[in-house]
């Protein structure tokens, strides 16, 4: 079995969140391993988030930020 690496996120920022400390690893189907980080948005809300979705961009707040553009239409 090879050995896992992961980056360590812990204190960079993606968008409006900031990435606290690594709440471990989840199993998926077919063996993939992927980290799961304790975040925090700048609204103050704090949730668990995979790093890939911050490293890859498809988490970039809470929710907070659809929420703002969803109110400005």
């Amino acid at each position: 079995m090879a050995a896992y690496n992961r980056l360590d996120l812990t204190g960079k920022r993606f968008g409006r969140i900031t990435v606290e400390e690594c709440s471990g690893t989840r199993l998926f189907p077919g063996g993939d391993r992927k980290s799961v980080w304790k975040c925090k948005c700048d609204c103050g809300v704090e949730f668990v988030c995979l790093g890939s979705s911050l490293t890859t961009g498809n988490t970039s707040s809470c929710g907070c930020l659809v929420n703002e553009k969803l109110s400005e239409r």
